[in-house]
């Protein structure tokens, strides 16, 4: 598959996806050879998945999915999953490049239903095991 082919792609990934009805969440590794498309690929698979679905987008040197690892190929791996109703979700990124600082929820994003009841906050992290800041993001 060439890297011009990423709408076709992107139609066998999402094949079995329903749009959901609840918030979700989505990750979608990119191999370099689509790289060169990348805005197009996120606006299409954004279009295709909904404005329910927060998706992150990872171009990768390999990418896995469907039990293999492909590396020297143009290749897509997607990964959802349904959130529960009263969540939300904040996207994102630290770098090298970047000062390390998780941006703080606002009362209204975090779920709070009111001043007596908090919400329990998750994290997901998906970092470079070689990113120099990663303990620092983590603690």
């Amino acid at each position: 598959m060439s890297g011009e082919d990423y709408s076709a792609a992107l139609s066998e990934l999402f094949r079995e996806w329903t749009l959901p009805n609840p918030t979700a969440i989505a990750r979608l590794f990119v191999s370099p050879a689509f790289a060169p498309h990348l805005e197009d690929i996120v606006e299409l698979a954004q279009h295709r998945l909904g404005d329910q679905t927060q998706l992150m987008t990872v171009v990768g040197g390999g990418v896995v999915g469907g039990g293999q690892e492909v590396e020297d190929s143009a290749s897509m791996s997607f990964l959802g999953g349904l959130l529960p109703n009263d969540s939300s979700v904040e996207l994102f990124c630290v770098s090298d490049d970047s000062e390390v600082s998780i941006p703080k929820s606002s009362s209204s994003s975090t779920g709070m239903t009111d001043s007596s009841s908090q919400r329990r906050s998750s994290h997901l992290a998906f970092a470079d095991p070689h990113f120099s800041e990663i303990d620092a993001v983590l603690e």
